[in-house]
């Protein structure tokens, strides 16, 4: 995956530099289409850079547009985590002063041409093909990226880590501005519904998937019958009436026969799940837990630790744990990881 991640990065990059040389008739494009769609592959590269990230954990990445596995050619420079995730920072940046160049209402498209919008999914229409639509795609990449930037800053050079009692020292500030991101994207809203426990149904923009000869099928699906929960994280979850875990779990026919069975239970991954069901870039109940850790990060025990009891209320419809968590930075943590 990370191969096409970065595949994804070089088109990108082909995309935007080719954009401003493009003519429709021999006449100039608007200079406001060209700055949404070079700030809509901005999006699209940054994204892809998260993936790899996420998937190194916490060891960083090689980021060269130039040269490297981008190119294929030359030896990228791998960068830490947190100069990695200051880069996708920079990144969005970059895509919000290109999708603002005109008004929200500009179409990420050429006027007057054959490719006069973007075609998008449906499991974009929550952002559409429109600047203003894909700044709040940017926004809540860009919230998640400040957190993680955030807590990578503690664990680096000349940071205070963070401990079994306590988040270190994150970088305030952009958890400060993770928060105003999270909050200002259209993707995100605090007033949350029990049909949320099926990530189809969240708020948010997804990768589309489709069983039809020649799409791309869901890759989870075709393992989801032999995806079965830890045996320990069951034991932790209300498996009768967590509204969450049964939007997706269910007890399998049979225990896994592998040599996992010793440790894995005996559910499964058995519900809402076909070879063209979405699988979420963001959505809102991510983005609740995210500004949870923002909140933790700062200090603000009570904040995180209510919007985390929001989300097991509501969306998993389990009585409130709050009592038991708003108290300091281990309890709502735990509750939060938990969760």
């Amino acid at each position: 995956e990370t191969a096409e991640d970065y595949q994804t990065i070089k088109d990108a990059d082909s995309v935007i530099g080719e954009l401003p040389t493009l003519t429709n008739a021999g006449a100039a494009i608007p200079a406001a289409n060209v700055k949404a769609l070079q700030g809509s592959m901005q999006t699209i590269k940054a994204l892809a850079y998260m993936y790899v990230l996420l998937s190194h954990d916490t060891v960083g990445m090689a980021i060269n547009t130039v040269g490297g596995p981008v190119s294929g050619s030359g030896i990228a420079p791998i960068v830490c985590a947190r100069d990695s995730w200051r880069a996708i920072v920079a990144m969005l940046d970059t895509a919000q002063a290109e999708l603002t160049v005109g008004p929200p209402s500009t179409v990420l498209g050429v006027p007057g041409s054959t490719f006069s919008a973007l075609q998008v999914p449906p499991t974009y229409s929550a952002i559409g093909n429109t600047a203003g639509g894909w700044l709040n795609l940017v926004y809540a990449l860009r919230g998640r990226a400040r957190v993680e930037l955030a807590y990578a800053v503690a664990r680096g050079p000349g940071g205070t880590r963070p401990t079994a009692t306590s988040a270190g020292q994150p970088d305030v500030n952009q958890l400060d501005s993770a928060i105003i991101d999270i909050t200002a994207s259209s993707l995100y809203t605090p007033t949350l519904t029990a049909g949320e426990a099926v990530a189809a149904n969240d708020l948010g923009v997804s990768h589309d998937f489709s069983a039809a000869a020649g799409d791309l099928q869901n890759i989870i699906y075709t393992i989801s019958s032999a995806d079965f929960v830890l045996e320990g994280a069951a034991q932790q979850i209300d498996t009768l009436h967590d509204q969450r875990f049964l939007a997706k779990f269910a007890q399998a026919p049979v225990r896994p026969t592998s040599t996992g069975g010793s440790i894995a239970s005996s559910y499964a991954y058995l519900n809402n799940i076909s070879a063209s069901t979405p699988v979420p870039i963001t959505r809102n109940i991510q983005l609740q837990f995210l500004l949870a850790r923002a909140y933790l990060g700062i200090g603000s025990y009570a904040q995180a630790a209510s919007i985390v009891d929001n989300v097991r209320t509501v969306v998993g419809g389990l009585p409130t744990a709050l009592p038991l968590a708003a108290t300091d930075y281990v309890h709502v943590r735990d509750f939060l990881m938990k969760e």
